[in-house]
């Protein structure tokens, strides 16, 4: 059984513990659906500007709960069907578009409970066209010169953007301490696009215990009222980066407890927003297909990494159906490559994957894998790249990216294992793995002072090395740890596994060492768990891309090779190239002490001819009974090695 201190803290799949309408009588515009959704809001890293003293200071009568008079947007801004040049701000991290104030000046949710009152649940017909970055009772913070409101207008018609400024200001103390002493957040409206974002700034702590119940904000857009589709809200898991915050279109769900940590934007002193955090709020489009995901390998060797492939989920965000969608992969840097697919029907809300041709590395160095689709009514959504390693001797799916998650094992299973299934296409000899390791901040659950190992098993399940047990280190949490196994392993052509083994003695208590980062959905046939693990007999890894996860933050380490070889390098020619399968492999001066071997592989991977050929001399490769395309070819001295792409067109 696995349990999971997934940071994010919601809800619990059989065994798995995870630490982790109203009726509205209003206007015609009720009845539409604000036209931002959930697919298209953006969560990224930014830079946040401090307005400092351009632009205008808003007054408002206090610096605790209270409405400003109306001030000009500088352009109009389309929002919910109407037009909008002005807007009133509330000190509590609101403001509302248009000339009438809000129901109330004390516009905020109960302390803890924001479910249950507050702007985004009200059905005041006052309480309507709401931005909400940081919602919630909030006084000045401590910051020199004390809380300032400010609007400024900047750029060009018909790309003009109005950023408005809340500057100085905390939350305040009520049955729980204030976490906050100095916040500083903006909301930003841009011309013609009608994209919102909301920027946030530095935050300063204060020196609540990590143990003090965190602060509930409300964060989101809202529109004639609190149905849904007229909403669009922000929750937060308060021990998570901001990076993970999660969203929804239908109002809060009313609760009274405050472990249900994905109601709100909930926040607390120990973990801070990264300065320039970004949430970016798109309007729906017509015509509009995002790339969601991509799933790419982030580490590959240059030797048995062949046989490459990406894949992608695309999604219709847009509002029409769409059809003969070409989507392309291409890799560029260190190696090249591209291809072209199509998707033949798209509705609207519906998803499809996408998987690409392989491709086989043919040098060391940093490749940037690009899924890309066709211009369409929204632009910034048609690429994402991954960032891939071509390395001697590492395999990885993770990526620069934080943990999300600690998952660890139910001591009842005594010893379990967290793995990532991996591919080579020659034979290796696995050394060892790199594994991120995690800790939850509740003392009695910490991994500190706690057993794992690293753990490699076969493709059928049975365990073919291990490292040490090792006991972690305060000064292991949130690094990667390098483990060793105690015999190194050859590992053939074909799959295998390699993982974080977990100990728990009889009546000990959970610890959580497996970090994942985020993927959803996480990818199928890639990460797993065992448990309770047989050491000696065979296992049946599980797969956890239900539980989405994400990614286990990890390497498998092999043997390091001596690598391409420069004087092999400048030794062969092979023409012509391409051919009609009849090549001349000329070597001249390559001094192979061993003899020199040929291997030919295939896109997959697939050793398709083998052969020995002669140093000084014009060698004859007669390939032509291989079908058309392109093919590796790889030449060995028996310990350094260099490779071409050949191409067969008959």
């Amino acid at each position: 059984m696995l349990s999971s201190n997934r940071i994010t803290r919601r809800g619990a799949w059989r065994g798995l513990a995870l630490l982790g309408l109203l009726a509205l009588t209003g206007t015609a515009a009720s009845a539409q659906t604000l036209s931002y959704t959930v697919p298209l809001v953006q969560n990224v890293p930014g830079t946040y500007t401090d307005l400092a003293a351009t632009g205008t200071a808003i007054s408002t009568t206090s610096t605790d709960d209270a409405n400003s008079a109306a001030q000009n947007i500088g352009f109009t801004f389309s929002y919910n069907g109407q037009s909008f040049q002005q807007f009133i701000l509330n000190t509590n991290g609101a403001l509302k578009l248009g000339t009438t104030a809000p129901s109330s000046a004390a516009l905020y949710s109960t302390e803890n409970q924001p479910s249950l009152d507050g702007p985004a649940n009200s059905i005041n017909a006052a309480d309507v066209n709401l931005l909400m970055p940081f919602n919630f009772d909030l006084e000045a913070g401590n910051g020199t010169g004390g809380a300032e409101y400010r609007v400024a207008t900047t750029g060009t018609a018909p790309n003009r953007v109005c950023t408005i400024q809340w500057k100085n200001v905390s939350d305040k103390a009520g049955a729980t301490p204030k976490h906050y002493a100095n916040f500083s957040f903006q909301v930003k409206l841009y011309e013609t696009t009608s994209v919102i974002e909301f920027v946030y700034g530095t935050a300063t702590a204060t020196t609540a215990p990590a143990s003090a119940a965190p602060h509930w904000a409300t964060a989101g857009l809202k529109g004639s009222g609190p149905l849904a589709g007229q909403l669009l809200l922000v929750s937060h898991a308060s021990v998570n980066p901001w990076s993970t915050m999660t969203y929804k279109n239908e109002p809060y769900v009313p609760t009274t407890s405050t472990a249900n940590g994905d109601n709100a934007l909930n926040f607390r002193s120990t973990v801070l927003p990264d300065a320039g955090r970004t949430l970016r709020f798109v309007p729906q489009y017509a015509n509009d297909i995002e790339v969601q995901l991509v799933y790419s390998m982030t580490k590959i060797p240059l030797s048995g990494g062949g046989g490459q492939v990406v894949s992608a989920i695309f999604r219709n965000v847009g509002t029409a159906t769409q059809t003969l969608i070409p989507v392309t992969l291409n890799v560029s840097g260190a190696n090249t490559y591209s291809n072209l697919k199509s998707i033949g029907t798209l509705a609207a809300g519906a998803s499809a994957t996408v998987t690409f041709d392989p491709y086989t590395p043919t040098a060391l160095g940093t490749n940037t894998v690009t899924v890309s689709l066709l211009s369409d009514d929204n632009g910034s959504n048609n690429t994402k790249t991954v960032t891939q390693q071509v390395t001697d001797n590492l395999l990885s799916y993770a990526n620069s990216n934080t943990a999300t998650s600690l998952v660890g094992i139910q001591p009842a299973n005594a010893t379990g294992a967290f793995l990532t299934k991996y591919n080579t296409t020659a034979t290796r000899t696995l050394t060892g793995a790199n594994i991120f390791l995690g800790s939850s901040t509740t003392p009695a659950n910490t991994s500190v002072g706690r057993t794992v190992f690293a753990v490699a098993l076969n493709s059928t399940g049975t365990v073919i090395a291990r490292s040490a047990d090792y006991v972690i280190q305060a000064t292991d949490v949130d690094a990667y740890k390098p483990f060793t196994f105690t015999t190194p392993v050859s590992v053939t052509a074909g799959s295998f596994y390699v993982g974080i083994g977990v100990v728990n003695p009889t009546g000990s208590a959970i610890f959580y060492p497996a970090s994942f980062q985020p993927e959803n959905p996480t990818r199928t046939g890639t990460f797993y768990i065992v448990a309770p693990l047989n050491a000696t007999g065979a296992n049946a890894p599980s797969d956890l891309s239900a539980q989405n996860y994400g990614i286990l933050l990890m390497d498998a380490v092999l043997n390091t090779t001596t690598g391409v070889s420069k004087a092999l390098e400048s030794a062969i020619s092979v023409y012509p190239n391409p051919s009609n399968g009849e090549f001349t492999l000329a070597v001249r001066g390559a001094n192979a002490i061993s003899g020199l071997q040929v291997e030919v592989t295939n896109l997959l991977g697939q050793r398709v001819y083998t052969s020995s050929v002669r140093d000084n001399f014009e060698n004859k490769l007669n390939l032509s009974h291989l079908a058309n395309g392109l093919y590796t070819l790889k030449v060995n001295d028996g310990g350094q090695y260099t490779m071409r792409t050949i191409s067969i067109s008959k």
